[in-house]
């Protein structure tokens, strides 16, 4: 039994980042449907680990499931993703509070990995996926599990704009990229205060971008 659980939960895990990817590279949009039928057949497995692939991306806010044994791909309003950003800067603001005082040297070194395979990468869902990853590397050390999943959570709703945001942004790339280099800079300083005003810089780029479709 125990080892029917792990291989369902490594199929889980795999189904999720397949499907994530998808998300982000628009191969899957808004309102798209998918039945655990057809994602079982194509990937091999069977249906059990992908429903629960189905409901961890629902618990994310990425998929509905629908009454039907499937899902449907969820469509975000741009008040929505606003919404989304303006909670993930309050949240990410407050823990990095917390992990600058426990900063460690492995957390800042995977931070700077992530940070360095963005400027090498030109798929733009390995970017998306990095930069997740430079921002949760540098959360981490706070040790606030629930924090934690819910930054998690937002970072990867917030993943789908940022996608089409580095296609369609001129010069967000490099933006994003160089207020990275100040957050890390801060970070190694254990600037407090000048890493919080970086993130709430960097986070509110694309806030004000909303606020203008919004009208705000």
């Amino acid at each position: 039994m125990r080892r029917s659980a792990a291989i369902s939960g490594t199929a889980e895990t795999r189904i999720v980042e397949i499907l994530r990817e998808r998300i982000l590279a628009g191969e899957l949009v808004g309102g798209d449907r998918l039945r655990q039928l057809d994602v079982s057949e194509e990937l091999g497995v069977s249906t059990t680990p992908v429903r629960e692939a189905f409901r961890s991306l629902a618990a994310e806010g990425l998929l509905q499931i629908d009454s039907h044994r499937g899902a449907v791909v969820r469509e975000m309003s741009p008040a929505e993703l606003l919404e989304i950003y303006q909670l993930q800067l309050l949240v990410e603001r407050d823990n990095l509070g917390h992990a600058l005082a426990r900063m460690t040297a492995q957390a800042l070194a995977e931070a700077e990995q992530a940070q360095e395979a963005m400027r090498q990468t030109e798929d733009a869902v390995q970017w998306v996926l990095l930069n997740r990853d430079f921002h949760l590397a540098l959360a981490l050390p706070a040790g606030r599990p629930r924090v934690y999943r819910l930054l998690s959570d937002l970072l990867n709703l917030t993943a789908v704009q940022i996608r089409g945001d580095i296609d369609s942004w001129d010069g967000r790339r490099a933006q994003a990229l160089a207020e990275h280099d100040r957050l890390l800079q801060a970070v190694r300083a254990g600037q407090a205060q000048t890493a919080a005003a970086v993130l709430t810089e960097h986070t509110s780029a694309p806030i004000r971008n909303l606020e203008g479709v919004l009208g705000q």
